[in-house]
């Protein structure tokens, strides 16, 4: 089991990083190396999306293939982020504000241009995947977030410590 999760985790590290149509040749040529596997459902359906909404959460876009903006040319990047937009907004019946770019690590995985891009489409604010914390001279395009899923207590706490002494 051990070799599959490590595979399974190369592959996704290396086909995260390519640009779409160059992704696409590569997993057509892994189904036909291994067979057209059936996924087990790992995405949100309507109904799941309008329920949450329902609850009082707010749903944002994220592209409409989780691409790496950084590695796709400047019209696939903004289609992706169009039609994920597009998609949200006729599915929720209400806009769409808030985005979190993919991978989302500024500015390797998107850079100025993407963030115009968001800018254009009409959002309100985007996430990255930065660490730390907000504070008043923020980039509302480029929202850093404190990371939660640190296993070691100490850097946890360090960063808890980091982050609440931020003054604003």
């Amino acid at each position: 089991m051990q070799n599959k999760v490590a595979t399974y985790l190369a592959l996704v590290s290396k086909l995260k990083f390519l640009a779409n149509s160059k992704r696409d040749e590569a997993l057509e040529l892994i189904v036909n190396l291994l067979g057209n596997l059936p996924p087990q459902t790992c995405m949100m359906d309507e109904e799941q999306l309008k329920n949450l909404q329902r609850l009082g959460h707010e749903i944002g876009a994220h592209t409409a293939s989780h691409s790496i903006l950084g590695e796709q040319t400047k019209d696939v990047a903004f289609s992706e982020i169009q039609t994920s937009k597009l998609y949200l907004d006729q599915v929720l019946h209400s806009p769409i504000d808030t985005f979190a770019f993919p991978n989302g690590y500024f500015p390797r995985d998107f850079n100025q241009e993407h963030i115009d891009m968001v800018k254009q489409l009409g959002f309100k604010s985007a996430c990255s995947t930065n660490d730390g914390g907000i504070i008043s001279s923020s980039n509302r395009y480029a929202i850093s977030r404190f990371m939660p899923h640190r296993k070691e207590k100490n850097q946890f706490c360090l960063s808890i410590q980091k982050i609440a002494g931020e003054h604003v």
